[in-house]
């Protein structure tokens, strides 16, 4: 990883649209933010097949395209397949046994997969080719495998990201193999952080602060991208299309607010910063509990919470100063300013249903409402800020793990406390009820 950012470009400043697996995802196939999309959460929501996408548009270019992932959230259901010959989403890894579902691959088995189709495919017949490798390890539970789990059993997310950096190894030594390497551009981005504890989250999908929304995103291609370029201006997941198909010579998707960082890359600063917009609509769908959404520009970050929040994130990129009751003048020019970007209402909602067994595949690799309906309440209705129940969430997602492993003693007084507490909590009626159908009462 160190390599590619070191030959290519680093862009320091990246944010995803939501911290999210899917949603993330569909961002940065599309172009488009999650309330253009409709793609709002993990599990029973679906991109919609009238959206192109970084796939489409490069097979309708004639290249070979092949995706291949490694978690279940990414099932071919969900609307990604599209514009791929393969999709590759078959969950055979020792990680997937959880509650004896096959819901995560190990991210070395899915390399395997791919370098298997790379060997057919890679530069055949002058072809060009469009492969995405989806690795899902640096993922709660922390559980990298030998010599990695052991060298980091202090810091087991480390660990997985050791794990992972040995597996783009491995990729990048195959094309290499294969002869096709200086040739190809390789991106390397993340879908979202991961907060370990900032903020009080554990992991991801509750909050917007950077912890959880600022990824990786590193391109590379010998002869085309300076080695050694690091990009400090904001950019977003949403510009990952647009800056491929550029970079391929491929006609550019038609969206309002992504772009493409070619010129970034090569230079030159775009007149103005755009701004970084993500959100997360777990809280309201899962828990009954406030939406967050957020707004950045260069230096401010304004949050859009029932108690809102304001940083001076050049000063502060820790967001430990809220920052809205002295600037008030500055947080509503931002809250307005996030009004006109989304239109001033939720945007679109691509929901779907969710059976019985795919939500348990989802709660197997711990999304915490992935199988509950959504259960939104009317705009009136006043909802818990997810910063004053982080706690409570914290408990309802170490319940859920207990259940996932059979440990329904530990998870019962825990789910009975989370709805006496809260007892809208459509998630915690939910893992409630699971535990008691796996004690069969």
């Amino acid at each position: 990883l160190d390599r590619l950012a070191a030959e290519g470009v680093r862009f320091d400043r990246a944010f995803s649209a939501a911290p999210i697996t899917l949603p993330a995802h569909a961002s940065m196939f599309t172009g488009l933010y999650p309330f253009e999309h409709g793609v709002r959460n993990n599990g029973n929501f679906y991109l919609a097949d009238t959206f192109e996408t970084l796939a489409t548009a490069l097979k309708k270019q004639g290249y070979r395209t092949a995706a291949f992932v490694s978690a279940f959230v990414l099932d071919r259901r969900y609307g990604l397949a599209r514009g791929f010959d393969v999709y590759d989403d078959r969950m055979q890894g020792a990680q997937a046994q959880v509650i004896s579902l096959e819901a995560e691959r190990r991210g070395d088995r899915t390399e395997l997969a791919l370098a298997a189709w790379l060997e057919q495919n890679a530069g055949a017949g002058g072809t060009p080719f469009f492969a995405w490798l989806h690795l899902y390890d640096p993922h709660e539970p922390y559980h990298a495998p030998p010599p990695f789990g052991p060298a980091f059993a202090n810091s087991p997310y480390d660990g997985e990201i050791a794990f992972t950096d040995a597996i783009v190894a491995s990729l990048f030594d195959k094309l290499g193999e294969l002869g096709v390497r200086d040739h190809t551009i390789i991106a390397l981005i993340g879908d979202h952080g991961e907060s370990l504890g900032d903020h009080g989250e554990e992991t991801h999908s509750m909050f917007v602060y950077d912890a959880a929304i600022r990824i990786p995103f590193v391109l590379w291609r010998p002869g085309r991208i300076p080695a050694g370029t690091i990009v400090a201006e904001p950019v977003r997941g949403i510009d990952l299309a647009p800056t491929l198909l550029d970079l391929a010579g491929a006609p550019a998707l038609a969206v309002p607010h992504a772009r493409s960082l070619v010129p970034l890359i090569d230079g030159a600063r775009g007149p103005e910063t755009p701004a970084v917009y993500a959100e997360t609509y777990l809280p309201q769908f899962y828990l009954n509990w406030s939406p967050l959404r957020t707004l950045r520009d260069d230096r401010w970050k304004f949050i859009d919470a029932p108690a809102p929040e304001l940083y001076d994130v050049s000063a502060d990129p820790a967001e430990q100063h809220n920052l809205y009751a002295s600037q008030r003048q500055t947080g509503e020019a931002m809250r307005g300013a996030l009004a006109r970007l989304t239109g001033g209402s939720p945007g679109a909602m691509a929901a779907g249903t969710v059976d019985r067994d795919t939500a348990e595949k989802l709660a197997a690799l711990g999304y915490i409402g992935a199988g509950a309906a959504p259960t939104p309440t009317p705009d009136a209705s006043p909802r818990r800020d997810p910063k004053d129940v982080i706690a409570l969430f914290n408990r309802l997602r170490r319940a859920n793990s207990a259940v996932r492993d059979r440990r329904f003693a530990e998870a019962l007084p825990i789910l009975h406390d989370v709805l006496k507490d809260d007892p809208r909590n459509a998630f915690a009626q939910l893992v409630l009820g699971s535990a008691y159908m796996g004690m069969e009462q």
